[in-house]
């Protein structure tokens, strides 16, 4: 009998930790989408529905970990373990970028995108929460995917924790978690150096500058990314730092074809503004550009 008991218990124990490999389904997701081909392009092409499918997804992760552990409290840890050592290390890599510090022998062991890996898929969404009130696209973006991760989290547990016995004390959490989610996610200026999105068109017979422009004083570094889509004409660019020296200038007359450019200003960058000068010439099309002080991973 106690033979029987043994094995029902290890058969239990096994599934339990089967379900436990739950939480690595975001890090395995965000590396796949970042790295293969194929499925960038799925997730580029479909993003937003992948990210109200994952929340779902996640939803259910925290209903899973409330059910199958017989200590709540360790089953709500265990859920988020991972979570909050993603969290940590991108914490980490901020401060030690913003003190200066060298960080290459930690690098070796954590890229620096492993700490973004794990909110890939929660990012569009809490994007379009954040364009709101303001336009977030570096580390105000990524800490806010990843509180909204846990409210999301922490909703599914109380779910599966209170449902069959307490229902009107689970709909009270769910309001208040509702409540407190929007406000949380969009007043994150006490963590976030927040980045610039624009766009605009070329029209043949505006020949003027456009210009963009960043202000940069966390000395963290930053990034910048634009693409040009034309279908006439040509296009000059340049970017200066804030002495007004050109640090990377070039010329785009590829016609019916996206090109996308790419910049690092790496650390320690010379605090002030930036600036982005585009110059059409009978150019016809439209462009976007994206500063951030943060690496993206598709974003």
């Amino acid at each position: 009998m106690k033979r029987i008991n043994k094995e029902v218990a290890l058969v239990e124990y096994k599934a339990t930790n089967k379900y436990r490999l739950v939480i690595f389904i975001p890090l395995i997701l965000g590396i796949l989408i970042d790295n293969v081909s194929f499925i960038s392009k799925i997730y580029t092409e479909g993003y937003m529905f992948i990210s109200i499918l994952f929340i779902v997804f996640w939803f259910w992760a925290g209903k899973l970990f409330a059910e199958i552990s017989e200590n709540k409290r360790k089953g709500f840890f265990q859920g988020n373990k991972l979570w909050l050592l993603s969290f940590v290390i991108f914490k980490l890599l901020i401060y030690l970028s913003q003190n200066r510090i060298s960080f290459m022998a930690f690098m070796t062991f954590f890229p620096e995108r492993f700490s973004q890996y794990y909110v890939i898929c929660m990012t569009p969404i809490v994007s379009k929460i954040l364009k709101l009130s303001v336009v977030a696209t570096g580390t105000g973006r990524v800490t806010a995917a990843y509180i909204f991760m846990f409210i999301v989290f922490s909703v599914g547990f109380s779910y599966g924790l209170y449902w069959r016995e307490k229902k009107i004390r689970l709909i009270i959490i769910t309001a208040l978690l509702g409540m407190v989610c929007l406000p949380v996610i969009s007043v994150l200026a006490p963590f976030a150096n927040y980045g610039v999105r624009e766009g605009g068109i070329f029209v043949k017979e505006n020949s003027k500058q456009i210009k963009s422009y960043y202000s940069d004083y966390s000395r963290i570094g930053f990034e910048v990314y634009f693409n040009f889509i034309l279908e006439n004409g040509k296009v000059d660019w340049q970017i200066t730092n804030p002495k007004g020296e050109v640090i990377f200038s070039g010329c785009e007359t590829m016609k019916n074809i996206e090109r996308v450019r790419g910049f690092s200003i790496k650390p320690p960058n010379m605090p002030g503004k930036y600036t982005l000068t585009i110059t059409p010439y009978e150019a016809i099309g439209k462009f976007n550009v994206n500063w951030s002080d943060t690496p993206n991973p598709l974003m």
